[in-house]
């Protein structure tokens, strides 16, 4: 699936710095998957607007 990640540094990749949900709790790790999440709409020309 376009813009899916499938380990750290594509993410890291992505967004321009380590990503480590565990490091930084709960409300870190649900932040990531949001930004994902709308990555990946972006990605599939979804208008988040």
């Amino acid at each position: 699936m376009p813009g899916e990640f499938s380990s750290p540094e594509q993410m890291k990749e992505a967004f321009g710095s380590p990503v480590r949900p565990a490091a930084r709790g709960t409300a870190g790790a649900h932040i990531a998957e949001l930004i994902k999440t709308m990555l990946e709409k972006k990605a599939s020309g979804i208008d988040l607007k």
